[in-house]
């Protein structure tokens, strides 16, 4: 852990080391999403999510993500804060580094790992592994990817697993479709399934998100556990 740790601390402090006049408004991104399992509706989540990304230089630029979760039969509230360190390789290809925190009730769970991921007009494609570390400690990884079918509509299909050690893992399957319109308003929706332990469900999920600044929303996705749920 103390390795990682180290190297992301050291980038961070690196990238804010920078001259002021250096730092730049890469882009940002304000999303509000409601999910609900068919057979189970009163198991559903809201979310207010947002982004922001600044850079540093050409190469060097910090993400940082926050969350907050509504989870309506538990009748919890559940926050998660991200940070990213991110190194753009080339034009289409970045990799970085990320540390968060989720946090419900009174309970809290840090994860870190790493990233990588590209962007073109056609193809998206982001992946990542980290770790839990909290009562029970565990693996994170996740795959995603979408296509642009026009101008306006895309596809999107992900997996996230979550491995707990000693404990029943969380799988997640998704697949999006979303419209972007002008001025950076992008609405959508999804379908997926859930898998805890044994057990699966289907679940369903719509939302809608404003993008901003020069690169039209940030370099990576959002991270950690409560991500993966998409209602209690």
């Amino acid at each position: 852990m103390k390795p990682l740790l180290t190297l992301a601390a050291t980038a961070v402090t690196a990238l804010f080391a920078q001259p002021a006049a250096a730092l730049e408004l890469n882009g940002g991104e304000v999303q509000l999403g409601y999910s609900t399992f068919p057979e189970e509706t009163d198991l559903s989540r809201t979310a207010l999510q947002g982004s922001v990304e600044i850079g540093f230089t050409q190469k060097f630029a910090a993400q940082l993500d926050l969350s907050h979760f509504n989870f309506d039969f538990a009748n919890e509230d559940g926050q998660n804060v991200t940070l990213h360190a991110i190194y753009n390789v080339g034009p289409v290809v970045s990799v970085g580094a990320f540390y968060g925190m989720d946090k419900v009730a009174d309970a809290d769970l840090d994860f870190y790992g790493i990233e990588g991921g590209s962007q073109t007009q056609v193809f998206d494609t982001e992946a990542y592994l980290g770790y839990l570390d909290g009562d029970n400690d565990g693996t994170l990884v996740g795959l995603y990817g979408r296509f642009a079918v026009s101008e306006n509509w895309g596809l999107s299909a992900s997996y996230d697993l979550a491995d707990i050690d000693g404990g029943s893992d969380v799988s997640r399957y998704a697949f999006t479709v979303d419209y972007r319109m002008a001025q950076g308003i992008e609405l959508f929706g999804q379908v997926g399934s859930v898998e805890i332990g044994d057990d699966a469900e289907a679940y369903v999920g719509i939302g809608a998100k404003y993008r901003f600044g020069a690169d039209g929303g940030v370099t990576f996705g959002r991270r950690g556990f409560l991500e993966q749920i998409p209602g209690l």
